[in-house]
């Protein structure tokens, strides 16, 4: 980023939300040392495509134990991607997470929670898993990308190709996306 925009990068911020305030994760931000900021798209930064697209995860990421009904916590918190259609009316303007509770104790760690510190919306597992379907399965290891830090084209190998698709995607307005999801 630095090369590419001639400028020395002071802060990054993944999944940023200041552009896109529906939760919209596929896009970054970036400040300059004069305090310029930048708002860019996920397959403009090779790093952040990779890791989107799972080629960049640890080993263990492949292949969890943890997934499913492997998993021993008392809560595992994760995204509520899809919260917009199951909860029209719970405001996740910024997002939204799920607390799934897989015990007794995590049952009643959850409900020491103050109702000021937390807005809560009692769903379902199978409509949290139904739009995360990570939380009960692993990245596909075909995904996975060979590399080594030491490797002098990494971050050209990282770049995603750029298809009519990913441009025209980037440059449909949020307000247009939402709708034709909200109608299908």
């Amino acid at each position: 980023m630095k090369k590419k925009y001639n400028t020395k990068i002071v802060n990054y911020t993944f999944r940023n939300k200041v552009k896109h305030k529906k939760g919209e994760h596929y896009t970054f931000a970036f400040e300059d040392m004069t305090g310029r900021k930048y708002y860019k798209y996920s397959n403009e930064d090779p790093f952040y495509a990779a890791f989107l697209k799972g080629k960049t995860l640890r080993d263990t990421c492949y292949h969890c134990k943890y997934k499913g009904a492997g998993h021993t916590g008392d809560i595992l918190l994760c995204d509520f991607w899809g919260i917009e259609k199951a909860h029209p009316d719970f405001n996740a303007k910024y997002g939204a997470s799920a607390v799934l509770i897989y015990s007794d104790k995590g049952k009643h760690l959850f409900e020491d929670i103050p109702d000021t510190a937390i807005r809560k919306k009692k769903s379902q597992y199978e409509t949290v898993v139904a739009c995360n379907s990570s939380i009960i399965k692993s990245t596909d290891a075909n995904c996975k990308m060979k590399y080594s830090l030491n490797e002098s084209d990494l971050v050209e190998r990282m770049i995603p190709q750029k298809t009519i698709k990913s441009i025209v995607k980037n440059h449909i307005p949020e307000w247009l996306k939402y709708r034709i999801i909200k109608k299908l």
